[in-house]
């Protein structure tokens, strides 16, 4: 899985190769050592394999997603309401979905990301223990 991934942006530095390669074989020792939540961990990796300056991680209970990690959210309502709405439309499609340009969205979320700032927006669901 590492070479795999390491491989992903071959056209990326050997160094920023390596970086990849060492957050992910950190992310299990910082779930476990961590003292906050583990998905805000989980979040923090994703971000830096992704290079993303924000990712949100949602849990499904009883139905209802929960905000259960994040980073650089910094508490904007408009992008965290956002978020959870396209995680839900990724669990009811079983499937990612990504907006290269959010802008030209007609959806309600797409405005809450317009007013946060935000130009593309990804969503992957996982299921785990089903």
């Amino acid at each position: 899985m590492l070479k795999g991934i390491a491989h992903t942006h071959d056209d990326d530095s050997a160094d920023n190769r390596h970086g990849v390669v060492v957050a992910l074989s950190q992310l299990s020792r910082d779930i476990a050592n961590t003292d906050g939540s583990p998905f805000d961990v989980a979040a923090e990796a994703a971000a830096t394999l992704l290079r993303l300056p924000r990712v949100a991680v949602f849990l499904c209970r009883e139905g209802l997603l929960v905000l259960a990690g994040e980073t650089g959210l910094d508490k904007d309502e408009d992008l965290i309401s956002g978020a959870g709405e396209i995680a839900n439309a990724a669990l009811m499609t079983s499937g990612p979905i990504l907006y290269p340009t959010i802008s030209s969205e007609p959806s309600t979320f797409a405005r809450k990301f317009a007013r946060s700032g935000v130009e593309s927006v990804m969503c992957v669901p996982m299921r785990v223990g089903e």
